[in-house]
């Protein structure tokens, strides 16, 4: 499992020519599905275009670096480009407010983990509304909704406070 903030930020290379073809710039959830479905790219191009890389098309995500087959897997995203779709729809998980299917307001998500080999999201980690520092831990799989707005999860959950904490 890797955190966000451990994924963003790494360089992307490219296999076959060993080069280094940009960074990573961020992950673009699908929020039927629960997973990245894109990783959005920076290069040294980029007044042609925003690229992003189908999360189908990595290769690995090391703890230094993502690895693609070759730059051509990348593509500049355009209205008919899907990946065009998920930033227009503006679904950010961290951030977001942590709200349950009762209406309880329960935190802000501070993090979320992905299982580097499919993409999904683990789980994600909350900042406890009450004004503490306490965080804790939901599981992706009790999300009802990842909104525009808020992520919406079951109240048993939150309220039965028996959230396996480790990975």
């Amino acid at each position: 499992m890797k955190k966000s903030q451990e994924v963003i930020g790494l360089p992307v290379f490219s296999i076959i020519n060993g080069s280094k073809i940009g960074e990573v710039k961020d992950l673009l959830i699908n929020p039927e599905e629960g997973k990245i479905d894109f990783i959005l790219v920076s290069d040294s191009s980029w007044y042609t275009g925003a690229k992003v890389l189908s999360f189908n098309d990595v290769m690995g995500i090391g703890g230094d670096a993502v690895t693609i087959e070759s730059e051509n897997v990348l593509s500049v995203i355009s209205e008919e480009n899907p990946a065009h779709n998920l930033l227009n729809r503006n679904i950010k998980v961290k951030g977001s407010r942590v709200l349950t299917n009762k209406g309880n307001l329960v935190g802000l998500v501070s993090e979320y983990e992905i299982d580097e080999n499919s993409g999904d999201l683990y789980q994600l980690e909350y900042k406890v509304s009450q004004g503490t520092q306490e965080t804790k831990n939901i599981l992706a799989q009790d999300v009802l909704t990842f909104g525009a707005d808020v992520v919406i999860v079951k109240e048993k959950i939150t309220a039965s406070n028996d959230i396996d904490e480790t990975p």
